[in-house]
């Protein structure tokens, strides 16, 4: 896969800082028609940048600064979370991307036992964890 940037090119500054400046910084959206997940700290006031890490997962950054701004994951309930099912979790550092200033990303998904599968819906509420 062919990026315009470099992993190492891209830079986390703005991302933790907006972690750090507000309890409501995190944005999630569930778009079920075409199956994709987003999460994002700001919305686009600039030309947005997708860059692919896998087949499903992709960091979204802007174009005029490299400053990473959300994630965005395809094919979420009919792959990626199968996927999470049967490895537990998803890592960035799995991937071999290593950016600055991001130690890792980890993506799981607790289901209870009883469910046999994973249902979303459009306005789902799904909390982010940062640590």
């Amino acid at each position: 896969m062919e990026h315009l940037v470099s992993n190492s090119e891209l830079r986390s500054e703005y991302w933790r800082k907006k972690q750090n400046s507000t309890k409501d910084a995190n944005h999630i959206c569930y778009d079920q028609e075409i199956d994709t997940l987003i999460l994002y700290v700001d919305g686009p006031k600039d030309r947005i940048i997708t860059h692919y890490i896998d087949s499903c997962v992709a960091l979204l950054y802007r174009y005029c600064d490299k400053q990473l701004i959300g994630i965005r994951i395809e094919s979420f309930s009919k792959r990626f979370t199968s996927y999470l099912k049967e490895n537990k979790t998803w890592k960035l550092s799995e991937n071999d991307v290593h950016i600055d200033g991001i130690v890792d990303m980890v993506f799981g998904i607790q289901v209870p036992a009883s469910e046999k599968s994973i249902k979303l819906e459009q306005g789902i509420d799904l909390v982010p964890e940062f640590v």
